[in-house]
């Protein structure tokens, strides 16, 4: 019988300095890791090489999460890193028992197994039972993969560790504050280019001469959250400063809106709405999320809707009138609200300049904030922090021929994002034909003249 020679663990791959404290922290036993490193600080190289050495240490499933299937086959499966050296390399061919390329598999000779998987496909996840996960740009992806793996780390003892550059106050900023928060259970970093010394100030400058945007440049080299693209339609700034502003009306009527974007039950929530619309500012009231049983949403998103509008006295109920958001009208008509149907999709007021009225509705949004027309009275929101991060998320459409074209839904989710319902509850609040605050005012007039019975 011929000796098989030894193998040292991590294989091919030596860390930088600055990769160190994280690798410590792991090595610690700590069991929640968040990692923010900027772009080119090598953290799939790092963690993959962590998730061999877990893999040989402790006999289970170890899960490598990225946005997309198809992204985990570039990066990682395919990929290579700058010297051309394969990431798969760093698995010594003597451990592996099997690879399976189609579900991006390895099965080792103890039994353990590596599986890289797209968030893309959430559900391929459900029953499994991993001791280790990697979620690889977090920032990008569907965050109901980490809640559906979370119940299991927490019985099986294993682990998770997040890295992620900055895509604005998103669920990756949420996450990353849990972690600052909780020292005891978490380890958490920031690392930018002036940390690591990975790239000089000089590589810095050479990208932003060839083009790239101060904006991009910051978050992704600079890990700032709250930078913001070209193509970023809404600022945090502004939406800070609306936080912070004054609540008190301009002296004119105030006309009180309730805006509900309908769920279907399923993983997107109801969200409703209540704001003050002046002359000159419109001021958020209240934001609730909700979610219902599939079968009931559409009545139960009309009765907490009902309930809200007669708690501020509101005038009128926006609906988005679409699939389920038809029953939740028609409920609402029938206990006698004044009901003005929303279709994003639909005609704008001027389609030369408004591809739909959703796009429509966000410029004014964008418009009002930049204006410091826009107040969020104290505590107005439920979760205040997923409201930013949605209404930061939404972008002009890549490509687009106009600059205020937005993209698609589809888009992002195709960007690990899910539907913004807090951010279109707020933009529903501009449905009326005459949307935006400073030029027209929120006349309520004609609203009967939309509310025939071939609307449902």
């Amino acid at each position: 019988m011929t000796a098989t020679a030894p193998v040292t663990i991590p294989y091919g791959f030596t860390p930088r300095d600055y990769q160190l404290p994280f690798l410590r922290a792991a090595d610690a036993g700590i069991k929640r890791i968040v990692v923010v490193w900027h772009r080119r600080a090598g953290k799939d190289k790092t963690l993959f090489n962590l998730v061999v050495k877990r893999a040989l240490e402790r006999v289970g499933a170890y899960y490598y999460f990225f946005p997309t299937y198809r992204q985990g086959k570039k990066i990682l499966w395919d990929g290579m890193d700058k010297g051309g050296s394969p990431f798969l390399a760093h698995i010594p061919a003597s451990l592996i028992q099997s690879k399976n390329d189609t579900e991006m598999k390895i099965r080792l000779i103890n039994g353990s197994v590596i599986q890289i998987i797209g968030t893309d496909n959430v559900d391929s996840i459900v029953g499994t039972n991993p001791i280790g996960c990697v979620f690889s740009e977090y920032a990008l992806q569907d965050p109901l993969a980490w809640e559906y793996i979370r119940p299991i780390l927490r019985e099986n003892g294993g682990w998770a560790v997040f890295n992620f550059t900055p895509r604005g106050r998103n669920h990756g900023y949420a996450l990353y504050q849990i972690a600052l928060k909780n020292p005891d259970e978490w380890y958490c970093e920031v690392l930018t280019v002036d940390d690591t010394g990975a790239l000089t100030r000089a590589d810095i400058q050479a990208e932003r001469d060839a083009g790239m945007a101060e904006g991009l440049i910051q978050q992704e080299f600079f890990c700032s959250f709250d930078a913001a693209n070209d193509n970023q339609l809404i600022h945090f700034d502004h939406l800070i400063a609306a936080s912070r502003a004054d609540t008190a009306g301009d002296g004119s009527t105030p006309h009180t809106r309730v805006a509900v974007d309908v769920a279907d039950g399923g993983v997107d929530a109801t969200v409703i709405t209540v704001a003050r619309l002046y002359q000159t500012k419109i001021v958020g009231l209240r934001q609730v999320a909700r979610r219902f049983p599939a079968a009931e949403s559409p009545i139960l998103a009309a009765d907490a809707a009902s309930a809200l509008a007669r708690e501020y006295g509101a005038d009128d109920i926006v609906v988005d009138a679409l699939g389920v958001g038809a029953g939740t009208a028609g409920a609402l008509i029938r206990a006698g609200h004044t009901v003005i149907p929303y279709r994003g999709g639909g005609a704008s007021d001027n389609p030369a300049k408004y591809r739909n009225r959703r796009t429509q509705s966000y410029l004014c949004v964008r418009d009002d904030l930049a204006a410091g027309r826009v107040a969020f009275a104290t505590g107005w929101c439920d979760d205040q922090d997923e409201f930013l991060a949605q209404m930061c998320s939404v972008k002009s459409r890549p490509g687009a021929e106009r600059v205020d074209d937005l993209e698609t839904k589809e888009a992002m989710r195709q960007r690990g994002l899910k539907s913004p319902d807090r951010a279109d509850s707020w933009a529903m609040m501009y449905a009326t034909q005459a949307p935006h605050v400073a030029s027209h005012g929120f006349a309520v007039t004609g609203i009967g003249d939309m509310m025939t019975s071939t609307e449902w």
